[in-house]
């Protein structure tokens, strides 16, 4: 994405915003993946809760 800064003329018009939103992108999947992503993980994963008494052998 570096490279495309440094096109000129009109090209280099149409693509300026290109390579400035890129990092700001990256963060934002960042901040994503290291924080909103173990969250829903946590909320949404949950191990079933057993009630008392109840026994994990299947006896007939």
């Amino acid at each position: 994405m570096v490279p495309m800064a440094f096109v000129g003329q009109m090209m280099g018009e149409f693509m300026k915003p290109i390579p400035l939103n890129v990092p700001v992108a990256m963060a934002a999947s960042l901040l994503i993946a290291y924080i909103f992503t173990p969250f829903l993980a946590s909320k949404l994963l949950k191990k079933p809760k057993k009630h008392q008494g109840e026994n994990d052998d299947a006896t007939l």
